[in-house]
C-alpha cells in the first residue's frame, strides 16, 4: 500500500511538471511580433494612394515599440535615448491617432523596477504629412542639452520646426518649448563643426542658428518678396529669439510670374522645373541639377558625380514643391527636395537623404539653382539621335585604332581594349553652345574616353578634342593631347 501511494503521488508530480512546461512553452509561441503600419495621409495636393501604393518610397520602416501602443494608436517611427539622466535608454515613439490627424510624440521612460517602459507624457506637433517628418536628438544650444527636434510638413504644406528642451527638478521631468515655427517657405538648422574643447573639454560651444525663409506681399502692391529671419539662441530667455531680418529686395516675384508658375497644378511647375540648373561652388566648381518629369528623373552631376534618381511623389506648396526620389541604382536610398522659388529663374534647394539624422552643416547639393538655357542635352542621352559622327564610328564592325589600343562601337556602347586592360563605357551625341559634342563615360575613371570632345571627321579617321564644359561655353583643354583613332584593318 505504501508503495503503490509513492508511485501514485511521483506519476503526479511528473504529470504537473510536464503540463507546466507544455503551457508556457504554448504561451510564449503563441506570442506573434506586431510589427507597425505604416500610413501615409493623403493631403488635398495629392492623389489618393491605393494599397499597394501606400508608402510614396521604397524605404520601410522597421521600428519596433517598446512602449505600449494603444489601441487608436498607428507607429510611425521611434528615437531611443536616455532622456531623464538615469542611466537608462528611454524611447521617444511618433504615432498617428484615430481621432488625431497630426503626428503626435509619445515619450516613453524606462521603469528599472519593472523593467517596462511607462507613458510619461505626450507632445501634440502640427505635422500632418508622415513622410516629411523628421525627429533627432541634438545640441541646438551648444550647452551639452539633449533637444529634442521634430521637423515636416502642415496638411496645408507649410514647413514646420519645433524644438524642446528636456528639464529635470526635484527628480521631475518636463519638456520646454524652446522653437515653434511655420512658414511657407524653408526651414533649416545651420549647423557648423565644433572644436575640440566642447566635446573634450565638455565646454560650450556657439549655437546652431536657425534659418527661416519666407514670403510676403509688398505694401501697395501685388508682388512678392522673400525674407530671411535668423534664430540663435538666448542664454537669458533659455529659448530661440530673432537676431536678424533681411528682406531679399532684390528677390522680388511678380504676382502675375507666381501664379503663372504656382498655378495648383503639380504639372505647371514641374514643367518649369524641367531643365538644367546649376550653383557656382566656393572652389569655383558648379554643382548641376538636372530635373526631367517626362522621365521621371533627376539627375545629380558636377566634374566627379552622376547620380540618376526616379522621381516618385510630388507635392505642391504655397512657394515651391516638396519631391522624394529614390536612387535608380540603390532603391533605398531615397532623397527629399524642399524646392522654394525665389524668381522667375532661381530656386533655393534643400536635400535631405533619409538617414534619419543631420549630417554636416549643408548637404553638398543644398543653395539657390539659377536655370541655364541649355536643354536636357547637356547632360542626357540623346537617344536614337542618328548623326554623322555614330554612323561612321558604327559602321561595318565599329573597329577603330587608337595608342596601342582598341575600341568597338555599338548602339551606344564601347569596349576598349589592350594588351593589359579592358574598359567599357557608353556614349551619347549633343550640340552644346553652338558645338557638335560626342561624351565618354567608362566604368573606369582612368580610361583614355572620359568626358567631352569635339570631333572631326576625315574618312577613316576620326579626331577627338577634349574639351571642357562650362555655364557658358565650351573650352579646349590646352594640356590634352587630341586622340586621332583610325579604322581597323586586318591587313
Amino acid at each position: 500500500m505504501k508503495r503503490f501511494t509513492l508511485v501514485f503521488f511521483l506519476l503526479f508530480a511528473i504529470s504537473l511538471g510536464v503540463f507546466f512546461v507544455f503551457n508556457t512553452f504554448y504561451k510564449e509561441s503563441a506570442n506573434e511580433t506586431v510589427r507597425a503600419k505604416l500610413v501615409i495621409p493623403a493631403t488635398t495636393n495629392q492623389t489618393e494612394q491605393t494599397e499597394d501604393t501606400e508608402s510614396y518610397s521604397s524605404v520601410e520602416f522597421e521600428n519596433t515599440s517598446l512602449v505600449q501602443l494603444n489601441l487608436d494608436e498607428t507607429l510611425i517611427t521611434t528615437l531611443s535615448i536616455d532622456i531623464n539622466s538615469d542611466t537608462f535608454e528611454d524611447q521617444i515613439i511618433a504615432v498617428k491617432k484615430a481621432n488625431n490627424p497630426n503626428i503626435v510624440l509619445v515619450i516613453g521612460l524606462y521603469n528599472s523596477k519593472s523593467s517596462e517602459y511607462e507613458r510619461f507624457t505626450e507632445i501634440q506637433t502640427p505635422i500632418f504629412q508622415v513622410k516629411t517628418f523628421n525627429i533627432m536628438i541634438m545640441d541646438l544650444a551648444g550647452n551639452h542639452t539633449n533637444t529634442l527636434v521634430c521637423t515636416g510638413f502642415s496638411s496645408n504644406n507649410d514647413s514646420i520646426l519645433q524644438a524642446y528642451n528636456p528639464k529635470i527638478e526635484r527628480n521631475r521631468l518636463s519638456f520646454t518649448k524652446i522653437i515653434d515655427l511655420q512658414t511657407d517657405g524653408t526651414i533649416f538648422i545651420q549647423q557648423a563643426q565644433r572644436n575640440d574643447n566642447y566635446s573634450i573639454y565638455n565646454m560650450n560651444a556657439e549655437c546652431f542658428p536657425i534659418i527661416m525663409y519666407s514670403t510676403e506681399e509688398l505694401p501697395n502692391s501685388t508682388d512678392y518678396e522673400q525674407v530671411q529671419t535668423t534664430y540663435e539662441w538666448n542664454n537669458k530667455t533659455s529659448d530661440y529669439q530673432i537676431t536678424s531680418t533681411t528682406r531679399l529686395s532684390s528677390k522680388k516675384i511678380a504676382a502675375k510670374e507666381l501664379a503663372r508658375i504656382l498655378d495648383g497644378n503639380v504639372s505647371t511647375f514641374t514643367n518649369f522645373l524641367d531643365g538644367l540648373w546649376y550653383r557656382p561652388g566656393t572652389s569655383g566648381e558648379s554643382r548641376y541639377l538636372f530635373f526631367d518629369p517626362k522621365s521621371e528623373e533627376i539627375i545629380f552631376f558636377d566634374q566627379s558625380i552622376q547620380e540618376v534618381y526616379d522621381w516618385l511623389n510630388s507635392t505642391l506648396r504655397k512657394t515651391g514643391i516638396y519631391i522624394s526620389a529614390s536612387n535608380k541604382s540603390i532603391s533605398n536610398l531615397v532623397r527629399y527636395f524642399d524646392i522654394a522659388l525665389v524668381s522667375v529663374d532661381e530656386i533655393r534647394i534643400r536635400v535631405r537623404d533619409d538617414v534619419r539624422m543631420v549630417i554636416g552643416t549643408d548637404t553638398l547639393w543644398d543653395g539657390v539653382y539659377k536655370k541655364t538655357s541649355q536643354n536636357m542635352n547637356t547632360i542626357k542621352t540623346q537617344e536614337n539621335k542618328i548623326v554623322p559622327l555614330v554612323k561612321n564610328m558604327e559602321e561595318g564592325a565599329g573597329k577603330w585604332n587608337f595608342q596601342n589600343n582598341t575600341v568597338v562601337f555599338a548602339e551606344g556602347v564601347f569596349t576598349l581594349t589592350n594588351n593589359t586592360t579592358k574598359s567599357t563605357g557608353v556614349y551619347t551625341t549633343t550640340t552644346l553652345f553652338n558645338t557638335d559634342l560626342i561624351q565618354f563615360k567608362a566604368d573606369d575613371e582612368n580610361c583614355l574616353l572620359n568626358g567631352f570632345f569635339m570631333y572631326k571627321i576625315n574618312e577613316d579617321r576620326i579626331d577627338f578634342i577634349p574639351v571642357t564644359v562650362t555655364t557658358s561655353s565650351c573650352i579646349i583643354e590646352g594640356s590634352a593631347m587630341p586622340i586621332r583613332m583610325e579604322k581597323y584593318s586586318e591587313n
